[in-house]
């Protein structure tokens, strides 16, 4: 689905955690297929790298993505017409090299990023030989993964949610697939108001946060307002001067340092209007944080608007 760099803290430079992928590739049997995201420059690069080597070996690399593919360097096997948001989840128009017309698909997990991960389980399922309605229907049964966008409650008109990212990249993602419900919400004149997105983050390990502070700063300013924590080290010692208030001054929208977060219910509570959209963010133990913002949107007066 895409190739960026991250865990350097292990591998130790970009060029030998992108490897990895051509490592990988390298490994499929004959008659097997790689199916790549031409969306991704990561992921394209790899089938520009790895497609003639292995069409050698009898190894088919398939693609898929949107917009224009007439340059991609391998078979584009399915194309995204089109993703348009509705509810938490939103319809997909896409279509199969080898099909006349295009299909509608109707997904119940938010954001373009999903309509593409679609994609690729699509044409994966359909090269292995799976009947494409029966595909469809497991795609639009398919009601998300634990930690990606998981719905945690809503109380006093502010829905929670609770997500795993933890690389900007995916912040963005998840941040998009967020503002598109609460826009598509105020077209649709569901609300009096429209939602803000409020996030509150967590940083994850001392060594990404150093690398990666600007981009999350850049990343989490596509919501409304910003709590940042500080970090959670996991598997690593704290660096001198890495913290969650490298990230909060790179952000460009109202964000908020928030070192301890006992405090943080109360707060998020406090920020949070009816048609808001919280959602705590990170691979630490902020996901502990959703029931405490419910209880304090429970435990607040109602804003009767």
């Amino acid at each position: 689905t895409n190739i960026e760099s991250d865990h350097l803290d292990f591998f130790g430079s970009d060029e030998a955690y992108v490897q990895v992928f051509d490592d990988f590739a390298d490994r499929l049997a004959a008659g097997g297929l790689l199916v790549v995201c031409l969306d991704d420059p990561g992921s394209r690069a790899l089938a520009e790298r790895v497609g003639e080597r292995l069409a050698q070996r009898n190894v088919r690399v398939l693609g898929y993505g949107s917009g224009d593919l007439a340059d991609a360097p391998v078979p584009v096997g399915a194309r995204l017409h089109s993703w348009e948001p509705r509810d938490v989840g939103g319809l997909v128009q896409f279509q199969l090299a080898d099909e006349a017309a295009p299909r509608t698909l109707r997904l119940s997990v938010p954001g373009r990023h999903m309509a593409l991960n679609a994609l690729g389980a699509l044409l994966a399922a359909h090269a292995a030989g799976a009947e494409m309605g029966e595909v469809i229907q497991g795609l639009e049964g398919f009601g998300g993964v634990h930690r990606r966008f998981q719905f945690a409650g809503r109380e006093n008109g502010v829905r929670v949610f609770d997500d795993y990212a933890h690389h900007p990249t995916e912040v963005r993602a998840v941040l998009g697939a967020a503002a598109e419900l609460v826009q598509q919400e105020a077209r649709d004149g569901a609300r009096s108001r429209q939602g803000r997105v409020i996030v509150v983050f967590q940083p994850h390990l001392y060594s990404r946060t150093a690398t990666f502070a600007q981009d999350f700063g850049a990343a989490l300013s596509l919501a409304d307002e910003v709590v940042v924590l500080d970090v959670y080290g996991a598997r690593e010692k704290p660096l001198p001067g890495v913290n969650g208030a490298l990230v909060a001054q790179s952000v460009t929208k109202p964000v908020h340092y928030q070192p301890d977060m006992s405090r943080v219910g109360r707060q998020v509570a406090g920020l949070a209007l009816p048609g808001d959209v919280v959602i705590t963010m990170g691979a630490g133990d902020v996901t502990m944080l959703g029931s405490q913002i419910l209880d304090g949107l429970r435990a607040r007066p109602q804003h009767g608007r």
